[in-house]
């Protein structure tokens, strides 16, 4: 940009006009689609007329709840003016956090529901040609995975029915998924709190373990909630490895019972990601999402036996050799 003395979105237009002429050149029978990202903000008539000419057409996309609030008449009417259609990208998973592993369904849902909205007050204004219902599996090349494609199907199929229906009908969508594919509980769809959905589709086992996974992860964060850690357990105990065995004994059985589940837990998802996904993906999610919670309980386990290891405890004060941190 600095050697050419060109601006940003000069470059933009460069780089869209070398792959539309590239694309008819070698390939005519193929239409080229153009992410708005940087098209939204463009103000130049020139460029954008250019853009037109180019044959090409923009997805407009937009993953957020509010759909028609994000994205004003102003951007609607300047789309109009110079693309003859447009297409528009939704989102069924992928798009709440770069480090979820449980599916929104409500806020994809809403997402849909809005998205019908937009085609409905501006139908006579905008060619919209089709949809496209994204789902990223990860943000980048770098970052880690989000949603599975497996845990995120009952919110594809569930979104796809709203799109086809094209009606707010929240509460008969999982009954429709659910026979599609045979879940027990068709309302454990929407989410955690109706329970789990014990489905029996390809890749289901995934959808199970991270449900139960999510479950245990909130009864650990709970059980850390206890009186127990906050005056028991807290660091000073553990460096001097000294506590009251009574109080430890309250949550010994639960601290155990965790490490158990998770346990099988690992074990479980590393099974049912295989039956999917190579080894390197299987592993990388474990890694991601299992090995460190299971760290935290593991320590805990084993602060919990060295605690209750002892019998014999000294007389206050026990900080006289408490570990100073280094001072430049």
């Amino acid at each position: 940009m600095n050697t050419e003395n060109i601006s940003k979105e000069d470059l933009y237009l460069k780089h869209v006009r070398k792959v539309c002429d590239f694309i008819e050149t070698k390939y005519p029978e193929i239409s080229v689609l153009m992410w708005d990202d940087q098209l939204r903000y463009l103000t130049s008539e020139g460029m954008l007329n250019e853009l037109s000419n180019l044959k090409t057409t923009p997805v407009v996309w937009q993953y957020d709840t509010d759909v028609f609030d994000k994205l004003g008449p102003s951007l609607w009417n300047q789309y109009a003016k110079f693309f003859p259609k447009v297409w528009i990208a939704s989102s069924f998973k992928g798009a709440v956090g770069e480090n979820e592993y449980i599916v929104n369904v409500g806020h994809y849902i809403q997402n849909h529901h809005s998205w019908i909205n937009v085609l409905e007050n501006y139908k006579y204004l905008i060619n919209f040609e089709a949809v496209i219902i994204t789902g990223w599996q990860r943000y980048d090349h770098f970052s880690v995975l989000c949603e599975l494609l497996p845990v995120a199907l009952p919110s594809l199929i569930m979104n796809m029915k709203i799109l086809e229906a094209k009606e707010e009908t929240p509460l008969r969508s999982p009954k429709e998924v659910a026979e599609i594919l045979k879940c027990q509980q068709p309302y454990a769809l929407m989410g955690l709190s109706f329970g789990t959905p014990r489905c029996s589709y390809p890749g289901s086992e995934i959808l199970e373990n991270v449900y139960h996974l999510h479950q245990l992860a909130e009864d650990f964060k709970h059980l850390e909630k206890n009186s127990v850690f906050k005056g028991w357990m807290s660091s000073f105990h553990m460096y001097y490895n000294i506590s009251n065995p009574e109080y430890i004994f309250k949550v010994a059985s639960q601290l155990d019972h965790l490490q158990n589940e998770i346990n099988d837990i690992e074990k479980d998802m590393s099974a049912a990601l295989l039956d999917v996904y190579d080894v390197f993906t299987a592993n990388e999610w474990i890694y991601t999402y299992i090995k460190p919670l299971r760290k935290q309980i593991s320590e805990l386990v084993n602060t919990k036996d060295r605690l209750l290891a002892k019998n014999i405890w000294p007389r206050r004060p026990f900080n006289e050799n408490y570990p100073k941190e280094n001072q430049s």
